[in-house]
């Protein structure tokens, strides 16, 4: 799963066809019905969703989780085997901190979390 920001999982349909839109002197249609507002709601459920996982099984989350990142403190061992797996986020902080910054966006699903907590259980077993 990638959980970096926006700019290396592509761009949303509907951010694209805004841009193409002001591109011809229409009307964003990223502002339409609040469009930009229900995908900020959705990358913020993802992110709530998968701050619960981490204290689920017991990882300290950094700090509130309020928007669409997720600041949480992992053992360097299980954040490597994480990367090994495919898994995509960052490393935070001071070397050595173990903090890592996941973000999510309006492409998230529910099942990608639930997919990322079975590898997070399963590599967690192992470290």
């Amino acid at each position: 799963m990638n959980f970096k920001s926006d700019n290396v999982v592509g761009v949303c349909p509907e951010i694209m066809q805004a841009v193409m839109d002001a591109n011809h002197g229409d009307q964003s249609s990223y502002f339409k019905n609040d469009l930009w507002l229900k995908n900020a709601a959705h990358a913020n459920k993802m992110a709530q969703a998968l701050a619960a996982l981490f204290k689920q099984h017991g990882f300290p989350i950094q700090c509130p989780v309020e928007a669409n990142g997720i600041f949480v403190e992992l053992p360097s061992a299980l954040a490597d085997k994480l990367l090994k797996q495919g898994h995509l986020f960052y490393e935070w902080g001071y070397p050595g901190s173990n903090v890592y910054r996941f973000v999510t966006s309006c492409f998230t699903t529910l099942q990608e979390i639930e997919n990322f907590g079975h590898d997070l259980c399963e590599l967690g077993k192992k470290t």
